[in-house]
């Protein structure tokens, strides 16, 4: 099944932030996680091109998958059909024959199955691959790519984007490598696709934050879960410690974990924030941290200590903005380690990658600690 990796609560809308051709391949990167496809990302082609505009990444991501694709093969499936013929094909439908008239006519009414490429799987990809042709800012040569790589699909229904039943998509060993493609798909329809009246359909330059916040939680699940095996690395709920409940307790919040890390012993909470500001600012102008992020990041760690849990710790992990000053706390709160850190995607994808590892060998997940 599809998994709902953009279903996210709204945040705080920021001014856009930096779209380096370094962001950019960072959020291919993100996206490679997300959707169990890093293997992809690592071997692409175009791992060191510079690109201009997020819908040049997502146009060559698509061109180079369908590419792909189509040397194995496009996914095809058995579509059920009932027709009206002068000859027999598959199962005679004799009701069908009869309340048809057909056998008048000298013909039968039969139920066959045909081995197509008219699929969901490929509907996506073609309905995806013509907004970024008639509405994407993609480079001339790309463009020529586009309509050439929309010929593999002459035999494939042209669909509404808005008509998309992710959920119905599944996956099998067959059509695992539509995964990245397709979480291109959803990142182009639900994270730029805009509707305007007098325009049409349009794509905005760059992500809905909200979408590019679920991506961040995503992909920091996914990157902990690949390079982490000897941990339990999940998203789990904490329960509340609840010593007495007079009445009412369905009314009391579920508390979901972004990243929660244990190796039996020890315990780290992630909080993925992903905001265009990390700092708030009160009447005497000094940043700090914000205290709803820390009180609900507090509770986290608190409720899951109360379960049993020995030694745990808690970090609110933030993308870095260009604010002047970013989160950098790292303290001790009622026993437990405590941190806000800002992550900078804008870094090269080593130094990405060195700072998520420093977050565990921060934590008392750490061995040598």
């Amino acid at each position: 099944m599809m998994e709902a990796v953009f279903s996210h609560d709204p945040v705080d809308q920021g001014p856009p932030r930096q779209k380096s051709s370094r962001v950019l391949r960072n959020i291919y990167i993100m996206l490679a996680y997300a959707f169990d496809s890093i293997e992809e990302a690592e071997a692409a082609s175009f791992a060191t091109e510079e690109f201009e505009h997020l819908h040049d990444l997502c146009a060559e991501i698509m061109l180079q998958g369908v590419q792909a694709q189509q040397q194995r093969g496009l996914h095809h499936d058995y579509v059920s059909q009932a027709e009206e013929l002068s000859t027999i094909r598959g199962r005679i439908d004799f009701a069908s024959t009869l309340s048809w008239g057909a056998r008048s006519r000298g013909a039968v009414v039969c139920e066959y199955a045909d081995y197509v490429a008219d699929t969901p799987h490929n509907q996506v990809l073609k309905c995806v691959l013509s907004l970024l042709l008639t509405e994407g800012e993609v480079q001339t040569d790309r463009r020529w790519r586009l309509r050439d790589a929309l010929g593999y699909f002459s035999e494939v229904s042209s669909i509404s984007p808005y008509s998309i039943g992710w959920r119905d998509i599944h996956y099998t060993r067959m059509t695992s490598k539509y995964r990245l493609m397709h979480g291109v798909c959803r990142l182009v329809i639900e994270g730029l696709l805009q509707r305007e009246a007098e325009k049409g359909r349009v794509l905005s330059s760059w992500l809905d934050e909200k979408v590019e916040s679920a991506l961040y939680e995503r992909f920091l699940l996914r990157y902990f879960q690949q390079h982490y095996p000897q941990l339990s690395v999940g998203a789990p709920k904490v329960p509340w410690d609840i010593e007495e409940t007079i009445s009412g307790a369905e009314q009391l919040p579920s508390m979901f974990t972004d990243v929660t890390m244990s190796d039996g012993f020890s315990s780290l909470i992630i909080d993925a924030k992903y905001y265009a500001t990390s700092m708030q600012y009160g009447r005497s102008g000094v940043p700090k941290v914000q205290s709803p992020h820390l009180y609900q990041l507090l509770s986290y760690v608190d409720n899951l200590a109360a379960t049993g849990a020995r030694n745990v710790a808690g970090i609110l992990l933030y993308t870095k903005t260009d604010e002047a000053i970013c989160p950098n706390l790292d303290t001790t709160i009622r026993g437990h380690q405590i941190a806000a850190k800002a992550l900078d995607l804008t870094a090269p994808w080593q130094d990405v990658r060195a700072q998520l590892n420093s977050v565990v060998d921060w934590s008392p997940l750490n061995p040598k600690r």
